[in-house]
């Protein structure tokens, strides 16, 4: 089974994002690496990434970066500067991973107080993912690598609080968007457009979305003290919560007035369309006319659920979208057969933290005609990624194929228009006003 995988401004603390094949066994690096064994997570990682990428990568250019990684991981740590070898690479991958292997060794010996092996295995390798330039190619630790195989299988958990966070654009405030009923925030009295300023007194104002929900995340049953910026307040307060074990919902579903049903999509996980389904039928039986589908913040999941949950809207053998590998090799996913007897009016709610599964799922059904996008343009990070267990307990996950869809769109670096195009503004955050959902509401009341 395939899987995508999305890389996103906005992550939602109780939401893993991410989606990959996990093969039963890794392959190791060759015998003649020298000292850099199958046993070595930096030259099963280099090997993967040259062996497995759907475009050609240069062998300099990944060992490079990778010894970039490490500098940068020492200057991080207070050396400064760092002495670290810089090798001439060859070209020749066996060989320059040979050389990159000595470079990290000697580097850690080096440094040893300051930088442990497995810290300098996760910046080399980090590294070398980032420098592909693709968001379906990256690194993952140990836990991150468990948490993401947990959320692909539908069986994520982790300690936390139990908020979702947003930001409106790179440099704004951190806004706590929704916190789930019941869980640790909630009853530490955290609310909807509430700002994060510091996590444990770290101010985190710079700090990417993925990197407070890396700083919040963490044992159950620890605190977590959290300075918030209430909403419609001056004054900020600091907030002491325990993590609990937060298992994130994968749908969500309502009624809203004008008997318009609400459905919250978090992802594709394999257990989806079943959840959907449910979800679907639900409102129905509740007498919803029509349909508003939230994939905002949707990352993707498995591509055999994004077929399953498609299939419910477009008829039997249309093709949905079509894969081609490094070797050219095409593979169509149709849909299965599972169609509704009745699909109402649809409206889509996207925006730029859509990516992968949700952003396929917006873009078949907006060209089919079966819905109509609102909101605003998509992460455009699509195609197929596989993930690989590496020595240790990492993971790395390898951009593996390109994706189109049905009528031969490349939606990857582009991401999808919506129909009606609408912004969130971080004074709406912060105000807890969502003026997409409320256009699309408008949209559906005006019979368009």
């Amino acid at each position: 089974m395939k899987r995508l995988f999305w890389l996103i401004l906005a992550v939602a603390l109780t939401l893993t994002t991410g989606c990959s094949q996990v093969p039963t066994s890794t392959p190791s690096a060759s015998s003649s690496l020298g000292q850099a064994s199958g046993d070595d997570p930096i030259a099963v990682a280099y090997q993967l990434i040259l062996q497995r990428s759907v475009d050609p990568i240069d062998a300099a250019t990944l060992a490079t970066a990778g010894v970039n990684g490490l500098r940068a991981a020492l200057i991080e740590n207070g050396v400064t500067p760092p002495e670290v070898p810089s090798p001439t690479f060859t070209q020749d991958a066996n060989q320059d991973a040979s050389l990159l292997h000595a470079t990290v060794q000697a580097t850690i010996d080096r440094y040893s107080s300051k930088l442990s092996s497995q810290k300098a295995n996760d910046a080399v390798i980090s590294a070398m993912a980032k420098s592909v330039g693709d968001c379906h190619t990256s690194y993952f630790t140990p836990e991150q690598f468990k948490q993401q195989i947990a959320w692909v299988q539908g069986q994520m958990q982790f300690g936390g609080i139990g908020a979702s966070l947003r930001k409106a654009k790179p440099g704004d405030p951190l806004v706590i968007w929704r916190v789930f009923a019941g869980t640790p925030a909630a009853k530490a009295g955290l609310k909807d457009g509430d700002v994060i300023q510091a996590v444990d007194g770290r101010d985190v104002s710079s700090y990417s979305v993925q990197a407070v929900v890396d700083l919040i995340r963490g044992p159950v049953g620890k605190p977590v003290q959290l300075t918030i910026l209430p909403v419609g307040q001056r004054t900020s307060r600091p907030v002491t919560i325990v993590r609990g074990e937060i298992q994130p919902p994968n749908v969500e579903y309502h009624m809203l007035p004008n008997q318009i049903g609400y459905v919250q999509l978090y992802g594709f996980p394999e257990n989806v369309a079943g959840q959907l389904k449910q979800a679907l039928d639900a409102l129905d039986r509740q007498g919803a006319r029509s349909w508003i589908i939230d994939v905002r913040d949707n990352g993707g999941g498995a591509l055999d659920s994004v077929t399953q949950v498609l299939s419910m809207f477009v008829p039997k053998n249309t093709l949905l979208f079509y894969l081609y590998d490094a070797n050219g090799k095409r593979t169509d996913y149709l849909a299965d057969g599972s169609v509704r007897s009745h699909v109402p009016p649809i409206v889509v709610l996207t925006n730029d933290g859509t990516g992968s599964g949700g952003e396929i799922f917006a873009a078949v059904l907006q060209e089919q005609g079966i819905a109509t996008l609102v909101g605003s343009r998509t992460a455009g990070c699509v195609g197929t990624g596989q993930l690989f267990p590496l020595p240790g307990g990492s993971g790395l996950q390898v951009a593996i194929a390109k994706l189109l869809t049905g009528q031969g769109k490349v939606l990857n670096q582009l991401g999808v228009t919506p129909d009606i195009s609408i912004d969130m503004s971080v004074q709406d955050l912060t105000n807890g006003h969502d003026p997409q959902l409320q256009r699309g509401v408008e949209l559906i009341q005006s019979g368009h």
